[in-house]
């Protein structure tokens, strides 16, 4: 468990020191024009995930994602949204500017994977907050 704090802690150290956290580079880069009607592309290579967003009740995690170019680091990034919803065994991904949306079906397992992290980060949360001395109390 206290691994478990550490490295959370160390997690909300680097998010608030402004730290590069890991992202996801493409296989294959998705090109995108740069100047309207033009020929010439930008490569976008990585994907970032910007803010995640939990529900514990229903164990759904909603993720912002971003696509970036690495070649050219001053093109905008393109906007999407990550969601999985365990209960209704479906994950997805959009991004609405390249009007990609993809779905895939979970199996139990895979759902049953996601609510045991969903839990996992609660717990940790919570016991940070005992740790940290901003609730006094025990986990039950």
């Amino acid at each position: 468990m206290k691994r478990k704090i550490a490295v959370l802690l160390f997690a909300t150290l680097l998010l608030a020191s402004g730290a590069a956290l890991a992202n996801i580079t493409l296989t294959n880069s998705v090109p995108q024009a740069s100047i309207l009607g033009g020929t010439a592309t930008i490569a976008y290579d990585t994907v970032q995930i910007t803010s995640v967003t939990m529900d514990t009740l229903s164990n759904t995690v909603t993720a912002n994602v971003r696509l970036v170019s690495s070649g050219t680091p001053s093109a905008p990034a393109l906007l999407g949204q990550y969601t999985v919803v365990p209960g209704s065994l479906v994950a997805s991904m959009e991004v609405g500017t390249l009007r990609f949306q993809q779905s895939k079906s979970l199996s139990g397992a895979q759902a049953s994977a996601v609510a045991a992290a969903v839990l996992a980060v609660k717990n940790d949360i919570e016991q940070t907050m005992i740790t940290f001395g901003l609730v006094a109390g025990t986990r039950n």
